[in-house]
């Protein structure tokens, strides 16, 4: 599978695998049209609608699980991170860091 998604940058191959319940067994790289392919029996199947082959009616692109309800979907929350430089006077009467650190985004997925 490594291979193709080689020669196919441009989409992200997923597969499912009736042997471990329907779950995914290979991702591609991140940033693709994503393909879904269902291998059973020794071969593959394209799934044309995850929400679909997984009788839902909301398909999570980011958590890959399928929802029937719009609420129920999972939310992506951007949680900033900061670690703030803190200023302290020493003993001698010089200013020293105690924390140093950045400011960033991360983004988190979290399903409900």
């Amino acid at each position: 599978m490594k291979r193709f998604q080689a020669v196919l940058p441009q989409y992200q191959i997923h597969v499912l695998s009736k042997d471990h319940f329907n779950g995914i067994i290979y991702d591609g790289v991140k940033g693709g049209v994503p393909i879904y392919l269902y291998y059973h029996d020794k071969q593959f199947d394209v799934i044309t609608k995850m929400t679909g082959f997984l009788n839902r009616s909301y398909f999570c692109e980011t958590c890959k699980k399928g929802y029937d309800h719009k609420s129920d979907m999972c939310a992506i929350i951007y949680v900033s991170i900061a670690i703030i430089y803190i200023w302290r006077k020493t003993k001698n009467g010089n200013c020293a860091i105690n924390v140093t650190g950045i400011l960033k985004m991360i983004l988190v997925s979290k399903c409900t």
